[in-house]
């Protein structure tokens, strides 16, 4: 399935590492996924480094921790790892309305994407081949979170949710076809550090969003308008994961919202 047979997940328990590890392992490869509690890559460096031993491929899922990835850097070239890949954000390109491009230089946005951007950079010190990955802003599945995951909840128990500036233009990308695009990734193995934007390439106002949302789940939305904040918009230019792997994100917005329904469903459910 892919370029590798030993795959250690850093947040392998969250959002978005969950389903990856779920169809890494359905497609025969062994990863494991510590939780923070079996490896605390900030205090414990050796067994990191003893750790990392094992594994020819490293994935990064996990929050900004600056001393974690120093101490991944310093762990890398003890190891037998052969790719890293790491999960940043659109965010380190600033604001901007336009697709942006790998290449564009980096303007992060809040002190979320200063911390990813600055994770990036300690990362390309290492010798062994990375992937950064720039994700969209993610949605989907059981653990979905972020404005959406708001949405639902609000919808749902029929509150009003707080909102501003949506007019503010995201790249909405659901969990799977990230998953799928990372999978996709894993396959080539870089020569060089390379950086790839995860996304649709598609902008869509939050205001719209939530017009979908409404349609989908038939449902109407009340919303009481909060204090202005900055204005952010945030889209990615998705070519080069299209020439590289061949795969460009399939899932629309309805029919994504429609499965983070469902999944919202079975959830409270349970």
């Amino acid at each position: 399935m892919v370029r590798t047979s030993q795959v250690l997940v850093l947040g392998g328990n969250g959002f978005i590492g969950e389903p990856l590890v779920k169809a890494l392992r359905e497609g025969g490869i062994n990863v494991t996924a510590p939780t923070q509690a079996e490896l605390d890559i900030e205090t414990e460096p050796q067994k990191l480094a003893e750790i990392l031993k094992n594994y020819d491929t490293l994935i990064i899922l996990t929050q900004p921790n600056e001393k974690g990835i120093m101490n991944i850097v310093s762990a890398l070239a003890l190891s037998n790892v052969q790719h890293v890949l790491y999960a940043s954000t659109v965010l380190v390109y600033g604001s901007s309305k336009e697709p942006q491009r790998e290449d564009v230089s980096p303007s992060p946005a809040s002190e979320y994407a200063r911390k990813k951007y600055a994770e990036e950079e300690i990362l390309r010190r290492s010798t062994v081949p990375l992937t950064i990955v720039r994700l969209g802003n993610v949605y989907g599945g059981p653990k979905n979170k972020g404005i959406v995951q708001k949405a639902i909840e609000a919808l749902y128990k029929n509150e009003p949710l707080q909102t501003s500036g949506e007019d503010q233009v995201r790249d909405f990308v659901h969990v799977d076809d990230v998953v799928a695009a990372v999978i996709a990734l894993l396959k080539l193995l870089p020569e060089r550090s390379r950086v790839v934007n995860i996304m649709t390439g598609i902008g869509t106002t939050i205001g719209n969003m939530f017009k979908t949302l409404e349609h989908v789940s038939g449902k109407n939305l009340i919303k009481i308008v909060g204090p202005e904040g900055e204005q952010v918009h945030t889209i990615g230019n998705v070519d080069t994961l299209r020439i590289l792997t061949g795969f460009s994100p399939r899932i629309t917005l309805q029919e994504g919202l429609g499965k983070t329904l469902h999944a919202y469903d079975r959830s409270i459910q349970k």
